[in-house]
């Protein structure tokens, strides 16, 4: 990512994260049906979908879509700034 390594440029590390985005949005969209709980009308729900799609979005531009090193750190700053709210919202929030 910063360090240009040339495993960047492997199949599988270009194929695995839309693997990987693709199973997180299907889950959230899954359990959100099984469960009744309806993001936007949850609240705490609609955020971790927006951190979500911001995780995803920031980690595109972290890996590929990012043109310099800056952008591309900050890109990843980003999406574990994401990350780390979807996990604390999933640990702090008060059950209903």
């Amino acid at each position: 990512m910063v360090k240009e390594n040339p495993l960047l440029q492997h199949k599988l590390v270009k194929i695995l994260p839309h693997v990987n985005d693709t199973l997180l949005l299907t889950a959230a969209i899954f359990l959100s049906l099984m469960s009744g709980f309806y993001p936007f009308v949850e609240g705490w729900l609609g955020a971790k979908v927006l951190l979500l799609v911001g995780y995803i979005v920031a980690g595109i531009f972290a890996l590929k879509r990012g043109k310099t090193k800056q952008s591309r750190l900050i890109a990843f700053l980003i999406a574990l700034l994401c990350i780390s709210l979807i996990f604390a919202m999933a640990v702090y929030r008060p059950f209903s």
